[in-house]
């Protein structure tokens, strides 16, 4: 466990080595004066009891303000530092977690358990900030001023120092038990709460809101949010309720042991008492309850971001895609085809074969659509074909060569992807279309707006291209879903790579325009290969080849014309659309 805090700290030193040793010091001296302070106190109420030359005194008190302004300012300057730092470390962590996360295996993303994983991180990284480092400075600060506040009071008398100690471990195993308690509960309700927070986003959000006023199940998700809510907030407000109950008794205990270390400093002093004396008691006392507050109080802090830290370093340590490597190949482009043979997958949370020996080769220039039901394996086979996933048995030929021994990296830059939730930028059109090929950054996006009838609303647009598309931001504007969809085609043609996947690229546009899009398309050079995931059969009698599956087998491929006559599955499934991609009613 401590392992890792010390592999956090040694992060902090590389970021900011010279502001992390000021803090060092700065904590020792923030530590010392005040327990210094005490002194000169003492000092002051025993001349004043003795009646002793006021010059002294007035020199004492102006000594003490002197060392209350140091403390102010060195606590100023500290809390810049902290603020400074607390934005870096932040940084960094965030930055580090994003990284990897862009590296993970897409297949181990798909696993439920680490995405759990990654969200329950994202939340603490604040935490790992300066927090975990405050927390262990305030705690090495308090165990300094605690001593320091011991060896001036065991002068006094050995009880005081005694029942001072039983109170603050009294304190410390009553906050061990409630930790304890407090991670049982995140443990069991960290599910409910991700439901919970789930439903809250989609009762925020502005397309989602629409939707759930027309479908008018406003009161029946506010009612399940509700039920989610209290069911994650109830057993902590037990525990809080249970808290506060016993804060309080240990409050009357410390308030009664305070009264009884005060008795025995009297009737152990009786009659002399030095006032100066009794003062620094008093403070001491009041003194040693808040670093002892303060060390609880870190050591929870600390408990509940270490918890967390394996969590955060395991992440780190997933196994990354290949990207780069001497073994590996660079892809230049596809030379002949690419081929599968005897392919199989399972997702890791299922028992299940999505794909099960699924075997087909795809030519360098052909045109194939690929159909079949929901669920029937389309979409996890081409993550397997681009190299998405890499967890299956089998084996996958790009020309003559596996994928997997080609740099991952040179393979992506020949494929245009297209996925079915294709992300919609919150930025300017352009920048909306640029991001298919950051790299390339050709200003001139004639030839991807054309071919995309991206150009047929984007004059109309009050900006033009640069018209953000987002209409949560100012002078941003909604597209619709069809217009969305075209925007994302014209970020694949700005790609321009040799092999285009694209999945139900025209699901949400009309018939006119997607025919326009079918025809753009198949202008393609001849010896650009396009593989397209559809359940909108018409293209099928655009394409050079079909392949039909069902229930992750493929059950047959060949040209529209041959299947229409040789499988009745296809033949089935063709003539549930008109030609025109409308369903017959």
């Amino acid at each position: 466990m401590f392992r890792n805090v010390f592999k956090v700290i040694k992060i902090y030193f590389h970021i900011s080595k010279i502001n992390l040793i000021i803090l060092l010091l700065f904590s020792v001296m923030l530590s010392i004066l005040p327990i210094y302070s005490l002194t000169v106190t003492e000092e002051i109420g025993n001349n004043i009891s003795k009646s002793t030359d006021f010059s002294k005194i007035i020199w004492l008190l102006i000594f003490q303000a002197i060392l209350y302004i140091s403390i102010q300012i060195l606590s100023l300057i500290n809390s810049i530092i902290e603020n400074n730092l607390d934005y870096k470390f932040t940084y960094h962590f965030e930055l580090k977690l994003i990284n990897k996360v862009g590296k993970i295996k897409t297949s181990t993303l798909d696993n439920s358990t680490i995405y759990n994983d990654i969200l329950q991180v994202s939340q603490i990284i604040p935490l790992m900030g300066t927090r975990l480092l405050i927390d262990i400075i305030e705690l090495f600060k308090g165990i300094l001023s605690i001593t320091g506040l011991i060896v001036i009071l065991k002068n006094l008398h050995w009880s005081i120092v005694t029942l001072l100690v039983i109170i603050s471990v009294i304190n410390f195993l009553m906050s061990r038990l409630y930790n304890k308690e407090e991670l049982a509960i995140l443990n069991k309700t960290s599910e409910i709460k991700r439901k919970k927070d789930t439903i809250w986003d989609l009762l925020k959000n502005r397309e989602s809101v629409v939707q759930i006023k027309m479908f008018q199940v406003g009161d029946y998700l506010i009612n399940k949010w509700s039920k989610y809510y209290w069911k994650a907030v109830n057993p902590e407000r037990r525990l809080n309720n249970k808290r506060e109950f016993l804060v309080q008794i240990l409050m009357i205990g410390t308030q009664i042991l305070q009264l009884v270390i005060l008795i025995i400093f009297i009737i152990s002093n009786w009659p002399n008492i030095p006032i100066g004396t009794f003062m620094l008691l008093i403070q001491a006392i009041s003194q040693f309850q808040g670093f002892s507050h303060q060390i609880v109080g870190s050591l929870t802090n600390l408990h509940q971001t270490i918890i967390y830290l394996p969590l955060y370093f395991n992440i780190l340590n997933k196994e990354e895609e290949e990207s780069t490597g001497t073994k590996k190949i660079n892809f230049d482009k596809l030379e002949h085809s690419i081929r599968v043979k005897d392919l199989s997958f399972r997702y890791s949370n299922s028992e299940s074969y999505s794909l099960k020996h699924v075997n087909l080769e795809i030519l360098k220039g052909e045109k194939v659509a690929v159909v079949g039901f929901n669920g029937s394996g389309k979409t996890t086979l081409i993550k397997c074909l681009i190299g998405l996933y890499d967890n299956y048995d089998g084996s996958i030929y790009y020309d003559s060569r596996e994928i997997q021994e080609y740099n991952q990296d040179t393979i992506r830059k020949q494929i245009g992807w297209l996925a079915q939730d294709f992300i919609e930028y919150p930025y300017s059109l352009e920048e909306n279309i640029y991001l298919g090929d950051m790299g390339k950054r050709d200003p001139d996006l004639t030839y991807s707006l054309e071919r995309s009838l991206v150009n047929e609303f984007a004059k109309k647009l009050p900006l033009k291209l640069k018209t953000v598309l987002d209409p949560s931001f100012e002078e941003g504007i909604d597209l619709s879903g069809g217009q969305w969809q075209k925007v994302a085609l014209a970020r694949l043609y700005y790609r321009d790579s040799n092999l285009m996947v694209m999945d139900e690229p025209t699901s949400a546009i009309d018939p006119i325009s997607e025919n326009k899009i079918y025809k753009n398309l198949f202008k393609e050079d001849k010896d650009k290969t396009i593989i397209i995931l559809t359940h909108r059969l018409n293209v099928c009698t655009l394409v050079d080849k079909v392949i039909v599956m069902k229930d992750g087998k493929i059950t047959d491929i060949g040209s529209h014309k041959e299947l229409i006559k040789s499988s009745s599955y296809y033949n089935k499934l063709y003539m549930s659309q008109t030609q025109d991609g409308y369903l017959k009613l």
